[in-house]
């Protein structure tokens, strides 16, 4: 993984070209931001740059332009970019699952040839529930523990193969159990020589303040509208009208525009559907309980994506209900019948409400609650506030 891989990050990649220039690399370094920031893919061509033997510098680089890059051709680089170099070690979250075999005590390295999968398949771009959809954890919640950390004191307690530094990236570090927490907190106060953690976070909050004053913070700050237009303009080949509503729903995270480019043409149809249905719910509920279905047989993304869209969707409405945009702006929907009669339903006073609804099935999704219910019991209440009944 180059820097040049990473999106709309240039400005933050310089300022660590610098540290690496200026031999000041601390040996625990944490990166926090959401996931679709690429804070994965940053600290995994942090660890291929400082590793990288052949570095290539470009002096003439000006404004936010890239300063420097691995060479991508030297060994190291190429033992990189197939997650296979010996001093490169991961750490993430896993569990038991008996369908791979891993029927007890598990950890990270039993799944290592999935995630090294995991991770190429996605261009390093990967959050947490794509991979326990990957690793299928069901109603369990992965964590990092004990026996990881004592993996990882093995690892290091070994000398460098090849590089001049052993790199352990720990990806959801915040999903550290706390039993494994004194452990390696020890070995972040006395590390090996030559020796980095990069620990990776999007919720820096859950993560002991006594781990967090150990290490040098990396803010990954989210990706602006204006960088994912011009990726889906430049990249996807998108119109700017498209890239435009899709940056929008996209809220700064690349993971997002993925998920919503794996979603098929059902998707707008769906929403529309289902919008109609919940208006009318009160005289026949089986089109909505026939939609529950479909709902719960999707992945947990893609039901977020849903809420996400249909959020967007009601927030337009009011635009338009409140005359501050024009339905000829409306999203992609093409149902020129829909964009005309429904957004006469959305006042503020209605969108909020909505949105509050939205937020919380959006909350208890995540938390494996039970989708068909969820969506029914979203569906019904929607309904109730649209048609005025509360």
């Amino acid at each position: 993984m180059q820097f040049a891989n990473i999106i709309g990050q240039n400005k933050l990649i310089n300022s660590l070209i610098k540290i690496v220039q200026d031999q000041r690399v601390s040996h625990t370094q944490l990166f926090f931001g959401q996931f679709g920031s690429g804070t994965f893919a940053l600290a995994l061509a942090y660890a291929q740059f400082i590793n990288c033997t052949n570095k290539q510098y470009f002096p003439y680089a000006s404004g936010e332009e890239l300063k420097a890059d691995s060479c991508n051709t030297c060994p190291s680089c190429l033992k990189y970019n197939t997650l296979t170099h010996p001093d490169l070690h991961f750490c993430f979250p896993n569990v038991a699952n008996e369908k791979l075999g891993i029927k007890q005590n598990p950890e990270a390295y039993l799944y290592l040839n999935l995630f090294r999968e995991f991770v190429l398949k996605n261009d390093a771009y990967i959050d947490l529930e794509s991979w326990y959809e990957t690793i299928d954890v069901g109603n369990k919640q992965g964590v990092i523990n004990v026996r990881d950390v004592a993996r990882i004191i093995n690892n290091l307690s070994l000398k460098a193969f090849e590089a001049t530094f052993k790199v352990t990236i720990v990806w959801c570090f915040d999903k550290l159990h706390y039993d494994a927490a004194p452990k390696l907190l020890k070995i972040l106060e006395e590390p090996d020589p030559n020796t980095l953690f990069f620990l990776i976070t999007d919720n820096s909050d859950a993560i002991l303040p006594t781990i967090i004053s150990r290490t040098q913070l990396v803010k990954v700050p989210s990706l602006s509208t204006e960088t994912i237009i011009n990726y889906l303009e430049t990249e996807k080949g998108l119109s700017e009208d498209v890239a435009k509503q899709q940056a929008i729903i996209a809220e700064g995270s690349l993971i997002k525009i993925r998920n919503i480019a794996n979603t098929d043409n059902r998707f707008e149809e769906f929403i529309v559907e289902w919008t109609r249905n919940t208006f009318s719910i009160y005289k026949d509920i089986s089109p909505i309980i026939n939609m529950a279905d479909e709902f719960a047989a999707w992945g947990r993304e893609q039901q977020r994506l849903f809420f996400t869209m249909a959020i967007n969707v009601f927030r337009k409405s009011m635009y338009i209900n409140m005359g501050i945009n024009n339905s000829n702006d409306f999203f992609e929907i093409k149902d020129d019948k829909f964009k005309t009669n429904f957004p006469k339903l959305i006042n503020p006073n209605v969108c909020e409400k909505i949105y509050k609804l939205i937020e919380e099935a959006d909350y208890h999704i995540q938390r494996n609650a039970n989708p068909k219910i969820l969506f029914l019991d979203l569906s019904i209440k929607t309904g109730e506030v649209i048609s005025m009944r509360k």
